[in-house]
């Protein structure tokens, strides 16, 4: 897989540069729900953590299935269930794609 930000030999850390920082309500991964402060406000994560939390959320969630996310938001899975030859090389590479799809919509 060829890294996105990868010119040469270089990182172009331009494009990242120019972003505000990362920020997402931080996850309690085994719980699965929400983590919140000792006053009752949800808490914040910021930079690997909430990319980590993104991730999760954002391969979690069916594309196109809730109206709050925008369209390019989530995994579009269901067209890959009940397929007869799941392990055949074709759907692999287009689950490959899916999912790489899914996490380049994030810069």
């Amino acid at each position: 897989m060829t890294n996105p930000f990868m010119i040469g030999n270089t990182v172009n850390t331009e494009q990242y540069n120019t972003q505000k920082e990362f920020k997402e309500y931080a996850w309690d991964f085994n719980r699965n729900s929400f983590i919140y402060n000792d006053d009752g406000s949800m808490k914040i994560v910021t930079r690997n953590e909430a990319i980590k939390v993104w991730v999760y959320k954002v391969l979690q969630t069916e594309r196109f299935r809730y109206g709050a996310y925008y369209d390019d938001y989530g995994l579009d899975l269901e067209r890959f269930v009940g397929k007869v030859a799941a392990n055949d090389e074709i759907n692999a590479n287009e689950l490959y794609n899916a999912v790489k799809e899914t996490l380049l919509v994030n810069p």
